[in-house]
């Protein structure tokens, strides 16, 4: 794995753990979902949504902007992605 992916995974461990014992912190995202991952670290693209719908970090819905989305549907007729696009895509993470 390239070493960006693996520092995601060592934030997004911290913030999973912090949820499961930090009562909270685990109020706050559940209450302000895409601010609190932006202040831990995360970036996403402008117009995304982010909504926990359980009790775990496994119950996340990541909704893009309609302009990725449609941009999405472009790709399934054989466009391909600009760097700023994947990242989009994949959630823009910068660490």
């Amino acid at each position: 794995m390239g070493e960006k992916f693996e520092r995601f995974q060592r934030l997004f461990n911290h913030f999973r753990k912090r949820f499961e014992t930090d009562a909270a912190f685990r109020e706050e995202l559940l209450a302000n979902p895409l601010e609190t991952f932006r202040r831990e670290g995360f970036s996403f693209a402008d117009g995304t949504r982010i909504r926990v719908t359980g009790d775990t970090l496994d119950d996340i819905v990541i909704e893009h902007a309609p302009e990725v989305a449609a941009r999405i549907a472009s790709l399934l007729d054989g466009d391909e992605l600009t760097e700023n696009e994947l990242n989009a895509v994949a959630g823009g993470f910068e660490i």
